[in-house]
């Protein structure tokens, strides 16, 4: 068996202008913050849902968060084997095509099944977006250039996990003007609304972009199938499966915080629940949106000349840093203090989506790409996103009537997950130092 390549990769030796890979970059974005919008806009039409197709929480629970999850990332691996594989360009244009064309369906549905349904279509469809992004990235900016973009396009979820509601409120008052003229109700107008402008975005992107050249490794053949990338994947598991696993466990941390801090606010210190989402909005959520930018300049300074070992680094550093201000947090005198601690811990955690993308622009094979951020993506959605909010609650079963109870769950789960998550990157870092060694090159450079 042939030795994994852990070298960093090349950029192709013609690659796009600058002009025209921005402009790639800012479709790419702008698809993302429009996917947000039809990813949460059910979150503000909880009410009118229930009353018209008389839904339980469970019900609802599935629609707004764990069968969207599970949907989205069940279809990544499969979806992104043909992106490894195929056009990127014509299949985001068909995944965006698909979501947008499932939200303004969900308008038109008739029962919880049908609606259902159209949400998991929502979910394959997105599902295609980030995979796809950063195999792009990666193809049209040369290794030194791709910081900036993939920082842009990591931001976006730190934005609009606030910014779609006030899109989906807009489009929502919009929806009970125009909604009674056409005979339409404002919940099922408000998705039509929401749904449209993906499905010209995605005729705009397929008709105007052009797919970048590949990047093919040294040593690397032209085989590009499922079974192929699992051939890789053996190959490459001392860096990547660490990688990956070290990714869902501290997003056990990073999902804690984000489903439980506005009510530790509310429950400890006696925030109102309007001003708890702004606040946590406004501290925590700047926090992530600011590391997104920050994190690729530091692992610059971290790396030695020539590599790109800094990435690695990076989440090594970053993961145990968070840990004092999470375990620290529950025990501020006000929420001050606590959202300073949360907000420093967080901004430690949110180096994840940038450097991990960047790891694996520089570290995989072009053709693996979307395969591996996908992968990366199955981990931290399954261990992170059902994981994360479940533990904090019931680790604070040890602290019971305490109001504080949510903040010591959270440091205790922490305080068990974050070390062998930084023990996970540093092994990482170290089977991507001695397979490159071994290679007979030094550790993470360039090849010529």
């Amino acid at each position: 068996m042939n030795k994994p390549d852990l070298r960093l990769q090349a950029a192709p030796a013609d690659p796009f202008s600058n002009r025209r890979a921005w402009y790639v970059v800012i479709l790419l974005a702008t698809l993302y913050a429009l996917s947000f919008v039809d990813r949460f806009i059910l979150a503000l039409l909880v009410q009118p849902l229930s009353a018209e197709f008389g839904l339980v929480d469970t019900q609802l629970g599935l629609l707004l968060g764990a069968g969207f999850a599970f949907v989205y990332s069940l279809a990544g691996l499969p979806l992104a084997n043909l992106l490894d594989q195929g056009q990127r360009r014509r299949i985001v244009a068909a995944g965006a095509m698909v979501w947008s064309i499932a939200t303004v369906a969900s308008g038109f549905t008739r029962s919880f099944e049908m609606l259902a349904i159209c949400r998991a279509f929502v979910a394959i469809g997105e599902a295609v977006l980030s995979p796809a992004a950063i195999s792009l990235i990666a193809d049209m900016f040369p290794a030194n250039k791709r910081s900036l973009p993939v920082s842009i396009y990591a931001s976006v979820p730190s934005v609009m996990g606030i910014g779609a509601f006030i899109v989906g409120g807009a489009a929502l008052d919009l929806a009970t003007h125009v909604g009674p003229a056409l005979s339409m109700s404002a919940w099922r107008m408000t998705l039509v609304i929401v749904g449209v402008p993906g499905i010209f975005l995605s005729l705009l992107f397929l008709f105007s972009v052009r797919e970048p050249e590949r990047v093919k490794a040294a040593g690397s053949d032209d085989k590009t199938d499922l079974r192929a990338f699992f051939a890789y994947f053996r190959q490459t598991l001392g860096m990547f499966l660490p990688l990956f696993l070290g990714v869902g466990c501290g997003a056990i941390a990073s999902y804690g915080i984000v489903s439980w801090t506005p009510t530790l606010l509310i429950r400890a210190y006696g925030v109102g629940a309007a001003n708890a989402g702004y606040l946590f909005g406004g501290v925590v959520g700047s926090a992530a949106l600011t590391a997104a930018f920050i994190w690729p300049s530091i692992a610059r300074r971290m790396s030695r000349p020539g590599t790109a070992d800094g990435l690695m680094r990076c989440l090594v550093v970053a993961t145990l840093l968070s840990l004092p201000f999470l375990i620290a947090a529950p025990f501020a005198s006000s929420s001050v203090p606590l959202l300073v601690a949360l907000g420093l811990g967080n901004f430690m955690l949110a180096c994840y989506a940038v450097i991990m993308s960047l790891s694996i622009q520089a570290y995989g094979q072009s053709r693996m790409r979307a395969r591996l951020v996908a992968t990366y993506l199955l981990f931290s959605n399954v261990l992170g996103a059902t994981l994360g909010p479940f533990l904090i609650p019931v680790a604070a079963k040890l602290w019971p009537g305490d109001p504080k109870a949510l903040g010591y769950g959270l440091a205790l789960i922490s305080g068990c997950v974050l070390p062998f998550a930084a023990f996970l990157f540093w092994l990482s870092l170290r089977t991507a130092r001695l397979t490159a060694l071994a290679d007979g090159a030094p550790s993470g450079r360039l090849p010529a």
